[in-house]
């Protein structure tokens, strides 16, 4: 089975509609969709579930159930020491590493912002997550997937297992992690 994957931003949710109506294709079949486990992602989610997808809710996953982080999101599912690592290379302004006040177990994303804020280290809005995401690729290229720990890498088998599942499975038997 062929999985297309594509991060969408949250907003504007028409946006979201309109991608998912291209990405369906030809068969207008509904692509699985994976969104954070913030306020705004679950808000999306509960939408698209009670519209678009009413008929196969199933197919509208959510990262906490991978993460067990309460508001967790995309970012959540990667490395947390790579993150921090990237992060902190990329802005070498703060005399305090992020790595130094990064707390596991917790959400990533609110993390990342309460140190930029409490050291004054500017995030350009919206874009410093895909800055991040783009620096962490390349770090993730080319280091290998053997620099990635195996319990990430168990979560990610997880991801696409439970893509894989919710696709094949009838709706009424579905049931996400």
């Amino acid at each position: 089975m062929r999985y297309r994957l594509c991060l969408l931003k949250k907003e504007p949710f028409s946006g979201i509609l309109s991608a998912i109506g291209i990405l369906g294709g030809r068969n207008e079949e509904l692509p699985v969709a994976l969104f954070d486990s913030d306020s705004q992602g679950k808000a999306t989610a509960k939408l698209l579930r009670e519209g678009l997808y009413a008929a196969e809710p199933k197919l509208v996953l959510e990262v906490e159930p991978f993460t067990g982080l309460a508001d967790s999101e995309i970012e959540d599912l990667l490395p947390p020491e790579l993150l921090a690592r990237e992060l902190d290379w990329w802005q070498r302004g703060s005399d305090v590493p992020f790595a130094d006040e990064m707390k596991a177990g917790t959400a990533i994303v609110p993390q990342i912002e309460a140190w930029a804020a409490k050291h004054k280290v500017e995030l350009a809005k919206p874009g410093w997550k895909v800055e991040l995401a783009k620096r962490v690729k390349q770090r993730l290229l080319a280091d290998g997937p053997d620099a990635v720990a195996k319990d990430v890498l168990d979560r990610w088998e997880n991801v696409f297992a439970t893509f894989q599942l919710v696709r094949t499975t009838p709706t009424t038997a579905a049931k996400t992690p």
